[in-house]
């Protein structure tokens, strides 16, 4: 895997003698700078700094420091709002990352019988309690395959 990297767009100057900061203030000035999708005066959907997701996405270096920052916003919020979450084994911390990811934290919030059998398990057998849980819920009928692999997750910890 390569490493994840973003440009390096310091004040250097490239062969062409442009500033990369006065295009980018430039740029930023005639464009705009959205933060989310919007449609552009040609009807594309575009982000950021006249990003044209039709017709050019982004780069899978792009994609991999999004996912990075969106895994650190899932563990900040497992930090501030489910601290005993630290205590699970590595799976079970990534399994915990994930169902925020998925459902976002107003949602997981949501499955009470789960957090709680999670937050005081101590055994295998709490861990298949909290695991049955999980399972018995709309997120699992809904995504059958995903919310299996993380129930074994959680069983076998």
């Amino acid at each position: 895997v390569r490493p994840w990297r973003v440009a390096n767009l310091r004040k250097e100057k490239r062969h062409n003698k442009m500033n990369l900061d006065t295009m980018r203030e430039m740029l930023i000035a005639n464009e705009g700078l959205s933060l989310k999708v919007y449609k552009c005066t040609a009807g594309a959907n575009s982000i950021g700094v006249g990003r044209n997701l039709d017709s050019r996405g982004i780069s899978e270096d792009e994609a991999m420091l999004m996912l990075n920052n969106d895994i650190e916003i899932c563990v900040a919020a497992l930090d501030k709002r489910y601290p005993w979450w630290n205590q699970l084994s590595e799976a079970r911390q990534e399994v915990m990352v994930d169902l925020m990811f998925n459902l976002g934290e107003s949602r997981l919030a949501k499955f009470v019988k789960f957090l709680q059998s999670m937050e005081t398990a101590s055994s295998a057998d709490d861990y298949a309690v909290a695991a049955e849980h999980l399972l018995d819920s709309l997120y699992a009928k809904q995504l059958p395959g995903r919310s299996e692999r993380n129930a074994e997750i959680i069983r076998g910890g």
